[in-house]
């Protein structure tokens, strides 16, 4: 079987089904001081790996690659099931999905580029637009009163409506990257969208990111990493103005990345190491934990490290500190 998408005027794949790797992270944080065994919250990354490196004169090689994000979700918040938090705000859901491909240098060789892109990176734009309604409403008055002797009164009254239809962008996406740090995809929840529903923040898998790059022997390998920006929010709204507040929902919940990490340190027999990672199932999928409770900071599961041949998956959720 086969799986065709045309992604763009100049780059188009056929990719087999059996050609891929699907891999997946997830993580499962537990309550420590609530005494139920649905006081949790569950994370997944999953998302089908493609790619293929096709030798070139003068040293170079030609890398075509596709990250399929199928799955980038999180389960019901954990604000449901904790009351401490309900009394500080809601969470966790998804702030921004980042996707990165960096090239790994071959530190021999630092006077040559390490690649130049062959086709515009897909997608592009890939913003996600959601419909607002707003109704006006003008009144307008005019009154007025004479004596009574005289016997006169005027009134006067009009209102007038307008409604409107327009779009805004749900999720943000912002293409990043250089010649040094490689290719970024962002995806940020719009702080401007009038779309309040923060439980649907929980799921959004964005799909297909690929991109076709010339490489030099300045690059040795490449990395790719899949990153869940999760966060929480006071809801209520004076809190929201409380530094108290915002200090004691940071230390509860503080805002966690849930990272998927690959590397290809070596491109050499790159198809057979590829096919090696295929075949090694038992690597494709792992589980981290962490617990949170009460007056501590949240207690994270070591990262889960594994090496097949030249290829490095790393699997870790870490407290992120805005920079």
């Amino acid at each position: 079987m086969y799986l065709y998408r045309k992604i763009g005027q100049n780059d188009s794949y056929n990719i087999k089904d059996d050609d891929q790797v699907l891999v997946s992270s997830e993580v499962t944080a537990n309550i420590a001081d609530v005494n139920s065994p649905h006081a949790f919250q569950n994370f997944k990354i999953s998302a089908f790996l493609w790619a293929k490196v096709d030798p070139l004169p003068n040293k170079k090689n030609d890398l075509k690659f596709s990250i399929d994000i199928n799955d980038c979700r999180a389960g019901p918040m954990i604000s449901e099931k904790w009351p401490l938090l309900q009394k500080l705000g809601i969470g966790y859901f998804l702030e921004s999905v980042i996707i990165w491909i960096t090239p790994i240098s071959n530190t021999s060789i630092s006077d040559k580029s390490l690649y130049t892109l062959k086709s515009i990176p897909n997608p592009s734009n890939f913003n996600k637009e959601i419909s607002m309604s707003e109704v006006r409403e003008y009144n307008h008055g005019i009154g007025a009163s004479i004596s009574r002797d005289l016997g006169v009164n005027f009134n006067y009254g009009k209102r007038n409506e307008q409604s409107s239809t327009s779009t805004t962008t749900e999720w943000k996406l912002t293409v990043d990257g250089c010649g040094v740090t490689g290719l970024g995809w962002r995806h940020q929840y719009a702080a401007n969208s009038p779309f309040k529903d923060l439980d649907s923040r929980r799921n959004f898998a964005p799909g297909r990111h690929s991109c076709h790059w010339n490489i030099s022997e300045a690059m040795s390998g490449f990395r790719i990493i899949i990153t869940q920006l999760l966060c929480c929010k006071i809801t209520n709204g004076w809190r929201k103005y409380n530094p108290i507040t915002k200090s004691k929902l940071k230390k509860l919940c503080p805002k966690m990345a849930h990272t998927f990490e690959i590397s290809f340190n070596s491109l050499e027999n790159f198809d057979e190491n590829f096919a090696n990672l295929k075949n090694s199932e038992e690597y494709h999928e792992d589980l981290l934990n962490v617990t949170l409770a009460k007056n501590s900071l949240p207690q994270i599961e070591n990262s889960k490290n594994y090496n097949i041949g030249n290829i490095k998956i790393q699997r870790s959720f870490k407290k992120f500190e805005d920079k």
